[in-house]
């Protein structure tokens, strides 16, 4: 199976990220798993890295939505911003991970460029049907 270069995992809950990094690194789907607390972190990560050092950005994102600070959806509002302007050929897949099943939040996801919604936990099933679907691996 090919491996990504980089998931960038965005969520505050620190249990949560523990157990999808421990998920992702027994399927070794990716090279490097870093993770960031809120949406801000994340965001300079990625204008640090991909923008003004010009190294590989993260092929994929797993972004909660209710963070401190910069919620997900302001993440995404950036990261849109981001890529018309800087990549608009190969934006960053971005799979919303997040224990919101409301309505309004769903509806709301439906208006960005996000490949999934998954309801946490994240589980061996769903990375592999997201990268099966995703990446064809």
């Amino acid at each position: 199976m090919r491996k990504l270069n980089k998931i960038l995992l965005v969520d505050d809950d620190s249990t949560s990220n523990f157990l999808t990094q421990m998920i992702l690194e027994d399927l070794q789907v990716a090279d490097a798993i870093i993770v960031k607390k809120n949406g801000q972190e994340a965001l300079d990560y990625i204008n640090e890295l991909c923008l003004q050092h010009n190294e590989d950005c993260p092929e994929l994102i797993f972004l909660d939505i209710n963070m401190p600070i910069m919620d997900g959806f302001e993440l995404l509002d950036e990261l849109q911003r981001l890529n018309k302007l800087h990549n608009p050929d190969s934006p960053i897949t971005v799979v919303l991970l997040t224990t919101s099943n409301n309505p309004k939040d769903i509806e709301k996801a439906k208006t960005y460029d996000i490949t999934y919604y998954i309801e946490k936990p994240l589980t061996e099933d769903s990375i592999r049907h997201l990268l099966s679907k995703t990446y064809n691996v």
